[in-house]
């Protein structure tokens, strides 16, 4: 801002002008009165962190609610031995099964040699 116009020093005129465009007191007061005192932003943030206190505490009951859903280390391994018992006696059982099948077809192929059946094509 300047207030020398071809370079003149500035008029009363002039000053008055750019005085008049300044914010006054009265309006300054206004827009102060407005803003928020120390204590209400300290009531502010006291709110604030409550609520963010109380989310958490939501926050890890839901978890822990959550986590006694699972089982416990001895409950999953005594689980998992079972499985893995079970698992172990049906690999037992299908190679027995296996080799019974491969017992049968050699038998039912030697069975058809002897009678003269033909063998179906695979």
């Amino acid at each position: 801002m300047s207030l020398m116009k071809n370079n003149l020093p500035a008029t009363k005129a002039d000053l008055k002008s750019e005085i008049a465009k300044l914010v006054t007191k009265k309006e300054f007061k206004a827009q102060v009165a407005k803003l928020a005192t120390k204590e209400e932003l300290k009531r502010t943030e006291l709110a604030i962190r409550k609520g963010a206190q109380l989310d958490f505490e939501d926050f890890r009951k839901e978890i822990n609610e959550k986590l006694n859903l699972l089982p416990t280390k001895d409950e999953f391994f005594t689980r998992m031995d079972k499985v893995m018992g079970e698992l172990q006696t049906i690999r037992e059982e299908q190679l027995l099964l296996s080799a019974k099948s491969s017992s049968y077809g050699d038998r039912l192929t030697v069975l058809e040699q002897k009678t003269g059946i033909a063998t179906p094509q695979q």
